[in-house]
């Protein structure tokens, strides 16, 4: 659930022309919170690490398509 809130932020800021820095922030608030729980449960492992550099990329790729969707609006009067 945390990544779906995530990726929908990611695009939101994107849409709003936020830079890069906003994906960035919330890549790694996503791994500090997720990280965190794994070692609390003792249940890290080679995919969940694989999870999270899919998410951070899926952030990334989120908002550079919601730059595109604001430049393409902004395009058409």
């Amino acid at each position: 659930m945390i990544w779906l809130a995530a990726s929908l932020l990611a695009a939101l800021s994107g849409l709003m022309g936020v830079g890069w820095f906003a994906p960035a922030l919330i890549s790694a608030l996503v791994v500090v919170v997720v990280a965190i729980d794994s070692i609390e449960a003792n249940e890290i492992t080679l995919h969940q690490a694989g999870s999270l550099v899919l998410v951070v990329v899926v952030n990334f790729l989120l908002w550079r398509a919601g730059l595109a969707l604001r430049r393409f609006f902004s395009q058409v009067r």
